[in-house]
């Protein structure tokens, strides 16, 4: 290619300058192709912009250009695109599927494929279900704006209505097991009423104490599971627990049965140790 030198721009009188291909701030002297009628800034291998007869490639190497050119691509970019205005396409192609409003499906069908940041799981016990989990933190909002998920702190937000179910409850821990009645083995967390001021609902499945260790180090609560025992065998003591007879126990794994007068009863407060009541009012009606 013949090259040009303009020693003074200001003597420069043209009416036109016409060039078909053309090579600017390049390493070396170019053996243009004859597809190959614009590079810009060279380096290595890569250059700024290259233009081809069918279409426009930014920050890629000439083979490579002239690949993404036979599929077809108007635009590539070979890194990241930031637009300032909004970009309008009649559809998008993520993860080699066409998206638009009449295979939206096809988005979930590339999710379930695992190729993307979410992997999926077959539920054992649900097999006509996928749940989804990340390896990273979720937001999940009633409006997903930008400026609200930067300033969420939280690891995990749940901002849902439970609509008066128990089975909407907003958090479920469960552990795969069930009653072969189909009823999960779960511990549920939830705000189920629509008013401000309902209340915070923690639920268990029947037969289900709820317990806490309060300052216990791991490997104790391991050893209550000790040879992979279903149910633990209480080397260390519960801090609180509410047992299945609605029996809060304080430093006891059960609540107790009293006998008087002929009867029996199970008690409802167990303590395991000094207690203290500043005061106290009984009152029996026979």
């Amino acid at each position: 290619m013949s090259s040009i030198i303009f020693q003074d721009v200001n003597t420069i009188e043209y009416t036109s300058i016409k060039f078909d291909y053309l090579a600017i701030n390049t390493s070396n002297i170019l053996d243009q192709q004859e597809n190959e009628r614009l590079l810009v800034h060279q380096n290595g291998s890569k250059f700024s912009m290259i233009v081809l007869n069918d279409g426009l490639f930014l920050n890629t190497d000439r083979e490579n250009a002239q690949a993404q050119q036979a599929k077809n691509y108007a635009l590539y970019a070979d890194g990241n695109a930031y637009f300032t205005g909004t970009l309008t396409a009649s559809k998008i192609n993520i993860l080699n599927r066409e998206i638009s409003n009449d295979n939206i499906t096809l988005l979930i069908d590339t999710i379930n494929s695992n190729t993307g940041p979410f992997e999926a799981y077959n539920d054992p016990l649900y097999t006509e279900h996928l749940n989804y989990f990340t390896h990273y933190n979720i937001n999940i909002l009633d409006n997903s704006h930008s400026e609200k998920v930067r300033c969420n702190l939280h690891p995990l937000t749940i901002n849902r209505s439970a609509v008066y179910s128990a089975y909407n409850a907003q958090l479920a821990i469960g552990n795969n097991a069930d009653d072969n009645k189909n009823n999960q083995s779960e511990l549920l967390i939830g705000i189920l009423g629509s008013d401000y001021k309902s209340p915070a609902t923690i639920i268990t499945n029947p037969g289900k104490a709820l317990e806490f260790y309060i300052s216990t180090h791991n490997c104790n609560i391991d050893n209550l599971y000790n040879n992979a025992v279903d149910f633990p065998n209480y080397t260390t003591i519960p801090t609180l627990q509410i047992d299945t007879c609605n029996s809060v126990n304080i430093n006891s794994s059960n609540s107790k049965i009293l006998t008087y007068q002929h009867n029996e009863e199970i008690t409802k407060l167990n303590v395991e140790g000094y207690g203290y009541i500043k005061e106290l009012f009984y009152s029996h009606l026979a």
